[in-house]
């Protein structure tokens, strides 16, 4: 059956490396939406203290809820000043992005990741970064291709989200950027938003604490939830601020105490289940003293 029209379609096109069918992504308009709720200006920025210290362990729970009709994968990180790390395929090595894509399931392996999701968007022509990125304090890319809001933590461990002014990457020790703020201050946006999709979302609690969704779905019969759910439902998880990250067949969570990748991740927006290789992921390292 053909999609309404208002509909964009992800448009994919599947690339063999090895023995492992990899997808590359377009990101789809559709993520984006169009906010009912007042925009925000575009050098909006907030500063938020993170919560915990910089010793100890992570705090890190999960737990697999139910809502709006689908699953959703929730991690809480309680104490995500030493935690919180980004990671961009093939960065860290040239010190810059190169187009590489690769799952999250590999990259958190890589990187000994104790839990990861998915991160921001990436091209849809050739796979390359089209936001800023930082890792480990290297801008691996500082140029964006439209306008997003980032999600970011300073080298004295505070959050920052929003738009981040690039005077201020030599403090920021981690960076990625998604497509829109859901949560502001605690008050949810609204947006006209009829597309149902896998969504991933992360979170700043009150405390400082960062709180991850990825949300299940498949777009081709309609599973998934929207913006508005994704925005309530951050709400409903603690979230006083909280930002859409690249969703669709790129949403994964990957929970090494439980075996690796959960659920069903949909590569190809068919209802069953591959990984998409993407760009970034956010990933929670194992506890440490």
């Amino acid at each position: 059956m053909a999609r309404p029209p208002q509909m964009l379609l992800t448009v994919l096109w599947c690339v063999v490396m090895s023995t492992t069918t990899t997808v590359l992504a377009l990101t789809f308009q559709a993520q984006l939406g169009t906010s009912v709720t007042p925009p925000l200006p575009t050098n909006w920025s907030v500063v938020l203290p993170s919560a915990g210290s910089w010793g100890g362990g992570s705090n890190l729970t999960y737990k697999v809820l139910a809502e709006y009709g689908t699953t959703g994968r929730v991690a809480v990180i309680g104490n995500p000043k030493s935690y919180f790390n980004v990671h961009c395929a093939g960065c860290e090595s040239a010190q810059r992005c190169t187009g590489v894509l690769e799952t999250v399931e590999v990259q958190a392996k890589i990187n000994g990741c104790r839990y990861a999701t998915n991160g921001g968007p990436f091209s849809e022509t050739t796979g390359s970064c089209v936001t800023p990125i930082i890792t480990n304090g290297t801008v691996v890319n500082n140029e964006s291709q439209g306008t997003f809001q980032c999600i970011g933590m300073f080298r004295n461990g505070s959050w920052v989200l929003g738009y981040v002014d690039p005077t201020l990457y030599p403090d920021v020790r981690e960076l990625m950027c998604g497509f829109q703020m859901l949560v502001v201050d605690g008050e949810a946006f609204t947006f006209k938003d009829p597309e149902i999709a896998p969504r991933t979302a992360y979170g700043i609690d009150e405390h400082g604490g960062l709180i991850t969704l990825v949300a299940e779905g498949s777009e081709v019969v309609y599973t998934g939830i929207t913006l508005n759910q994704t925005a309530q439902w951050m709400l409903g998880l603690g979230a006083r601020y909280a930002i859409g990250m690249d969703g669709g067949g790129s949403s994964t969570s990957y929970w090494t105490d439980n075996g690796g990748v959960q659920g069903c991740p949909t590569c190809i927006d068919q209802p069953y289940c591959c990984l998409r290789s993407v760009t970034t992921i956010m990933c929670v390292l194992p506890d440490h003293d």
